[in-house]
């Protein structure tokens, strides 16, 4: 009798194989779910089960051949004939048909005086190689997820941790088990872990990816800052299975990135000492040599002899150029070292800006709301840089005739708005100018942030705010800077 003397199974009905056996284990009767899958077999495999047949010899005889799962077969059955058993499961492999197939045999008691078992059998082939091919891609999974030199985890529908990789045990430096279900939470610092917890519980309320920063400590016992991207899975159904999720050391980037910050406020700050340097040699020595210079043209003005037409023309022109080269030399000096922010504040020094860039190229509307009257240097110095460089773009390449530019202070922050109705741009496809970097870097390093906002031939808004203390001037004027 061949190892596979189970019943093999072959899917040619929907309905389970069902044997009716007595107290004794013989066949009483079987419906015809369980006969088709012999047809089609060698004449002894259609003779072994069959009414009257004792179905525990053919188990038995099984097992003395080799059948693997023949002998719990045997020993399930008879515990529950005999009523000493409510119930029997077999899970087995059948090879007799010259492929592998899988049954669920279920024995459950029969409701007789004599007793007896009802003996069901179900293929499941297709759910085992359903299950053997997810096992082998979880499989593969891990084997990609050890290899990433990121932390990754597993939770299932409920929100306990079912798997975390080589990397996320490398960082922490715990056994694998305290990982597992919420044990990973322990090294979490307590100050984070209520917050990490409440956007953990409402991404899976919502079914939606999350992401946040928190402490962990680390098997050296010192905190580190991660970076945790969660995001919901799927399995192909479309039942929710949990969540799967990648952590990332920030400690060494934010360590990199504050040390870029402070060499970019070094630079910022030397950039301003060196503008500083030369607004004032513009002011107070090229200035000066110019306005010397103009008193000697005026001079050679007055000495010119009279019918010298032609001469006292070219003088006349040299004269006015003179005076044209020392009023931008005189403007370029107050650009470079703002007396004006210093001596009057950032309202009055943003609205005489504006009114320079009116007199001398386009129109600028300017406003003001509840500034704080007492701002940091620092704060208003990046303000003021802000407003030069973003009219400097407007007027160099927007090709707008008019500018507006509204200061507003609340909630603790001053808000710079610079907007226009030029040509604009892509900001997806246009890589930022040294301005605007400009612009970015200077608002990073006092805790601010900005936005650019254009939109071809719709013009571009430019929105800084900045963190500052003070108490509000409820001024609310709106005027033209002109």
């Amino acid at each position: 009798m061949p190892s596979g003397v189970l019943p093999a199974i072959v899917s040619v009905s929907a309905l389970p194989g069902v044997l009716v056996l007595d107290r004794r284990g013989v066949i009483i009767t079987m419906n015809e779910s369980w006969t088709s899958p012999w047809r089609g077999q060698e004449s002894w495999a259609r003779d072994v089960v069959a009414p009257g047949v004792n179905f525990l010899d053919v188990c038995e005889a099984a097992a003395l051949v080799g059948a693997a799962d023949a002998p719990a077969a045997l020993e399930g059955i008879k515990l529950v004939c005999s009523g000493r058993s409510p119930d029997f499961t077999l899970e087995y492999r059948s090879d007799v048909t010259g492929g592998e197939r899988w049954g669920l045999m279920t024995v459950t008691p029969l409701r007789h005086e004599n007793g007896g078992a009802v003996v069901a059998l179900t293929d499941v082939t297709e759910r085992k190689r359903a299950e053997t091919a997810m096992c082998q891609g979880e499989e593969g999974f891990r084997q990609l997820a050890d290899a990433l030199p990121v932390g990754v985890w597993m939770s299932d529908a409920d929100g306990a941790r079912t798997y975390v990789n080589r990397s996320w045990f490398d960082m922490i430096g715990r056994a694998p088990d305290q990982a597992l279900g919420l044990g990973w939470r322990e090294g979490m610092h307590p100050n984070d872990l209520e917050r990490y917890m409440e956007v953990y519980r409402h991404a899976f309320a919502a079914r939606e990816p999350f992401s946040i920063e928190y402490r962990m400590r680390r098997r050296d016992g010192r905190y580190r800052r991660w970076l945790d991207n969660g995001a919901p899975r799927y399995e192909a159904g479309g039942g929710f299975l949990g969540y799967v999720g990648v952590v990332i050391d920030l400690t060494d980037c934010r360590s990199v990135r504050k040390a870029m910050r402070g060499l970019s406020g070094r630079l910022i700050e030397a950039q301003e000492q060196e503008r500083a340097r030369i607004g004032r040699e513009l002011h107070d020595n090229v200035s000066q040599r110019l306005a010397l210079l103009s008193i000697d043209i005026d001079k050679l003005w007055q000495a010119l002899p009279d019918g010298a037409d032609e001469m006292a023309a070219r003088v006349a022109r040299l004269r006015a150029a003179s005076r044209d080269v020392a009023r931008e030399v005189h403007d370029l000096s107050h650009q470079l070292h703002s007396i004006k922010l210093e001596a009057l504040g950032l309202v009055p020094a943003v609205r005489g800006h504006c009114r320079e860039v009116s007199q001398h190229s386009i129109q600028v509307q300017f406003s003001d709301a509840n500034v704080p009257n007492t701002l940091g240097d620092d704060a208003a110095l990046c303000v003021f840089r802000i407003v030069q460089e973003a009219l400097a773009n407007v007027v160099k390449h927007s090709g707008a005739a008019e500018a507006r530019v509204m200061l507003s202070g609340g909630d603790g922050e001053i808000v710079l708005r610079v907007e226009d109705g030029g040509c604009g741009f892509e900001p997806d496809t246009r890589c930022d100018g040294i301005g605007l970097m400009s612009m970015r870097e200077r608002v990073q390093l006092v805790g601010g942030d900005i936005t650019v906002r254009s939109t071809p031939n719709q013009g571009t808004v430019i929105e800084a705010r900045v963190p500052v203390q003070g108490s509000p001037i409820q001024s609310g004027r709106s005027l033209p800077a002109a």
